[in-house]
């Protein structure tokens, strides 16, 4: 399979499973315009679309004329991947669609998180909210190689406010995906805060385990590899997506 662009007025689109929703499209229009487009489309070689339909809809509704895809081998590939795409997107039970969702919503943060903590943090510094000199500070804050309780309210006030603006924007490209409201993907990612287990917490510093502290710093440690190795890696063909999705499992484990 390989990645190409394509002109929308080339791809061939057939009877397909699933009805196009023009809800969802106009939803995944406004995504695609803050974000670009996350997800290639899929076509076969002779570039009849298999996966994207509503993807597809909302370039022609922004009046874009070339598209990205994905670019499969065989007829049989094509067709499990339109199988699993409809399953993925229709037969799910509640539970399923909501982990699938949870999935994708780490998945959208992991890709744009350098990015979007940058220009976010950026703009506090441009309207003097921060100082430039604290600016990384305030980016390794949001990203959590330091602890809350060790930087100045200022410097947490932003990183915060970084992290808020990611995840709108997940949970916008979330809404888009899934045709659901904002509220519906927002009150997923409370329930699965809400069954997290709490982390244990000493109210007087000096006395904090000196086990947990070292435990806390292994993260900090093991999440900057893994943003480091996922960037390294962006570099390389597709063949190197089995190794960010075992880099992306990793960091949800943390």
């Amino acid at each position: 399979m390989k990645h190409k662009i394509i002109p929308i007025k080339d791809i061939a689109v057939e009877n397909r499973e699933r009805k196009v929703n023009d809800k969802k499209v106009h939803e995944l229009a406004k995504s695609i315009h803050t974000l670009g487009l996350i997800s290639p489309i899929v076509v076969t070689s002779k570039q009849v679309l298999v996966a994207g339909a509503h993807r597809l809809e909302a370039y022609k509704l922004l009046g874009l004329t070339e598209i990205e895809a994905r670019v499969l081998e065989t007829d049989e590939d094509a067709r499990l991947v339109e199988l699993d795409e409809n399953y993925k997107r229709n037969d799910l039970t509640s539970a399923q669609r909501k982990k699938h969702m949870l999935k994708r919503i780490s998945e959208i943060k992991l890709r744009f998180r350098n990015e979007i903590y940058d220009q976010a943090i950026q703009e506090s510094i441009d309207s003097k909210n921060l100082s430039p000199k604290d600016k990384q500070a305030a980016i390794d804050t949001a990203l959590g190689y330091r602890e809350p309780d060790t930087v100045k309210p200022k410097i947490l006030e932003v990183a915060k406010k970084a992290q808020n603006k990611l995840e709108k924007l997940a949970v916008e490209v979330v809404e888009g995906e899934y045709g659901c409201t904002q509220r519906a993907v927002r009150d997923v990612m409370r329930a699965e805060k809400k069954s997290a287990t709490p982390m244990i917490t000493f109210d007087d510093p000096e006395k904090k385990d000196p086990v947990v502290m070292i435990q806390k710093k292994t993260k900090q440690q093991i999440r900057k590899l893994i943003l480091t190795l996922q960037s390294d890696i962006k570099s390389y063909s597709v063949d190197s997506k089995e190794l960010n999705d075992v880099l992306t499992k990793l960091e949800e484990l943390l």
